[in-house]
């Protein structure tokens, strides 16, 4: 598939992220696959976008760019949401059963994808868990964080 393609397969993804419809995501992948350098499953990947809708009911991931190359698709995001329920898996860093704190939350991330035949075959991401951490109030924030959080 074309660089063009694969960006609009990672778009799909995220669309069907972002609409709670975790079978399309889930669908996306290949059945076997890397995520963050461990070789997992397609239903593996569907326990974590239940475990990120689960934890953060209301999130939504904003895309502001997206670059594509032969078979690998970059996009720099932003999450928003709120914590509002128990994770089972350590998911952004979270120890599993973190309390919800139900404070609302706003971090960006880089997501790397590779694709063959259609299919996402590996996926990796940089994302902001200490921002998080600081914003759920999970940890204590430095002052200078704190005014950059308001």
């Amino acid at each position: 598939m074309s660089a063009e393609g694969n960006k609009k397969l990672a778009l799909d993804f995220m669309d069907a992220s972002n609409r709670g419809d975790l079978d399309a995501a889930a669908a996306m992948y290949a059945d076997e696959c890397i995520n963050h350098g461990r070789k997992v499953t397609k239903e593996q990947i569907r326990t974590v976008l239940q475990d990120l809708d689960t934890t953060f009911g209301d999130r939504k991931t904003e895309i502001h760019t997206v670059v594509a190359d032969d078979d690998w698709v970059v996009m720099r995001t932003t999450m928003r949401g709120s914590h509002a329920g128990k994770n089972i898996i350590p998911i952004w860093s979270l120890t599993p059963g973190t309390e919800p704190t139900d404070k609302p939350f706003s971090v960006q991330a880089i997501h790397m994808f590779r694709f063959a035949d259609g299919k996402i075959t590996e996926h990796w991401a940089g994302r902001d868990d200490l921002g998080l951490h600081w914003q759920l109030g999970l940890i204590p924030a430095p002052d200078w964080a704190k005014a950059r959080m308001a």
